[in-house]
């Protein structure tokens, strides 16, 4: 669904859609079962398929939680 240009996000980056964008709801609650939390691993898995596609490409997404949290589990990737 998010990894790679065959997946859904992947798609819709692509011609004939071409989307510069891409915003996820709750996204700190992506990629969360039980006391399994994988939502970092989520949001660098879509922001890496949409640089790929696009370098250009904005990634908004809405998180519940401390921002430094975020911040610091996200370094070095673009924001």
């Amino acid at each position: 669904m998010i990894d790679g240009p065959d997946s859904v996000i992947g798609r819709w980056m692509q011609a004939p859609y071409s989307l510069d964008g891409w915003r996820v709801d709750v996204a700190n609650m992506t990629g969360r079962y039980a006391a399994d939390d994988f939502a970092h691993d989520v949001a660098r898995t879509i922001r890496r398929t949409m640089t790929d596609l696009n370098p250009d490409a904005v990634l908004i997404s809405e998180h519940f939680t401390m921002p430094a949290e975020t911040l610091r589990a996200t370094a070095g990737t673009r924001t």
